[in-house]
């Protein structure tokens, strides 16, 4: 397991507001290796300080757009695990989407149980994508085979070639 990027190279924090100015998104910047850094960030309801999603401390790294006056896209993906997530939070609305075609809404506060969801299933399909069953494999193999054509072919060139450098 990865060591908290809190305590490893983290530097202050990049900090925005949305249009309508009622959220506050701020991005801790770590280094999680040399040149490799990832903007975790954390969403606040700026007139009760409420804080609506908190990733800091963890592997997320995100890439995010305001959609309208309070709403936010997240482009979510994890240093210590392959996979990417899309997140749009409606925060005037008090939900969450997961997804490019948005979903279901759901509420809010279940937004970290939702994307942790999210992502298991998008982490459990690249897995399976580099699992092959053997059948593949042997098919693979067959068709990787010179066919008799292309060897046939070879030998022609060869042939011509010996007879050009040659004279034969």
């Amino acid at each position: 397991m990865r060591e908290n990027p809190l305590s490893c190279g983290s530097k202050a924090s990049d900090t925005w507001l949305s249009p309508d100015q009622t959220i506050r998104l701020e991005f801790l910047v770590s280094e999680w290796a040399p040149s490799l850094w990832t903007h975790t960030p954390r969403v606040t309801q700026v007139a009760t300080g409420e804080v609506l999603l908190d990733l800091w401390g963890t592997s997320w790294d995100a890439r995010t757009a305001w959609v309208g006056a309070s709403g936010l896209r997240l482009d979510l993906r994890r240093y210590d695990r392959p996979g990417t997530i899309t997140l749009l939070l409606d925060i005037a609305g008090g939900s969450y989407r997961i997804g490019e075609g948005g979903g279901t809404a759901r509420p809010l506060v279940d937004v970290r149980r939702g994307m942790k969801e999210a992502f298991e299933a998008v982490h459990q399909r690249y897995l399976e994508s580099l699992t092959t069953p053997a059948d593949t494999n042997a098919d693979r193999a067959e068709q990787d085979k010179p066919s008799r054509d292309s060897n046939n072919r070879v030998a022609l060139v060869r042939a011509l070639l010996r007879a050009l450098m040659f004279g034969r």
